[in-house]
């Protein structure tokens, strides 16, 4: 049986800058039924994942022939009922550029991850009523976070080349902030006028309902009130001490 591969888009539970880790959110759901007409239950995962975590690697894009694309490991990954939750450790400020862009993505929730897994069990089904392929049980192999980079031509070439809607969805995300000349738009939403508290100095950057805290650099003092639904930061916070 060949390799297959899946992309999901992760949702952001929390940042930690010092560490290089994310939480996040795999939704790997029996409720979602992919582009194939597909599903993975998330207990599909169950048999094999103690095996796949003696050597959990992250790779990038999935490519197995340089040793530069291992960008980190996963710390965690937890079965639940609505997906896999995980807590990728990346390996920044090592001098390896695809971790450091990996991470930057993954923290500002512009990442997909693909899983690849050999099928071992599946139930087959109409494709009209049901899904046409429920796989019971998988073999993880690896997984692999999705680069999509911030260069508008080849945005535009991966969306002309991907049929996948989750890749589509990021490169619109990401174009939106791109200005006419492709370089990232970072003064549109920002507000200027700085708020200062008994501990903090608050800087707004956009309007969006918080639904988080997050550290950003626990260091320097720097943390973020983080809205989980747009999946960005709306206020930094930078300890006065």
């Amino acid at each position: 049986m060949d390799m297959i591969y899946k992309t999901f888009r992760a949702e952001v539970k929390g940042v930690n800058a010092d560490e290089g880790t994310v939480d996040l959110l795999i939704p790997v759901s029996t409720a979602s039924v992919d582009r194939d007409g597909e599903v993975v239950e998330p207990t599909a995962f169950k048999k094999t994942l103690p095996k796949f975590m003696k050597r959990p690697v992250l790779v990038s894009s999935h490519d197995y022939h340089n040793l530069t694309s291992q960008i980190g490991e996963w710390t965690k990954l937890k079965i639940t009922e609505n997906g896999v939750e995980g807590k990728p450790k990346y390996y920044i400020n090592d001098g390896n550029e695809q971790a450091d862009w990996g991470f930057k993505l993954a923290s500002k929730g512009m990442a997909a991850f693909s899983i690849g897994f050999i099928p071992k069990e599946w139930v087959d089904g109409d494709g009209v009523k049901e899904p046409r392929r429920t796989y019971k049980e998988v073999e993880l192999l690896e997984i692999s976070q999705v680069i999509v980079p911030s260069n508008r031509e080849a945005i535009q070439s991966i969306r002309s080349k991907s049929v996948d809607p989750i890749i589509t969805e990021i490169c619109d995300e990401v174009e939106s902030e791109l200005d006419p000349e492709g370089e990232p738009e970072i003064t549109k939403e920002i507000i200027t006028k700085p708020e200062e508290t008994d501990e903090f100095i608050r800087i707004p950057v956009r309007t969006c309902e918080v639904t988080a805290t997050i550290d950003i650099s626990k260091k320097e003092g720097i943390s973020a009130l983080y809205c989980g639904k747009e999946k960005q930061v709306r206020t930094y916070l930078f300890r006065k001490d």
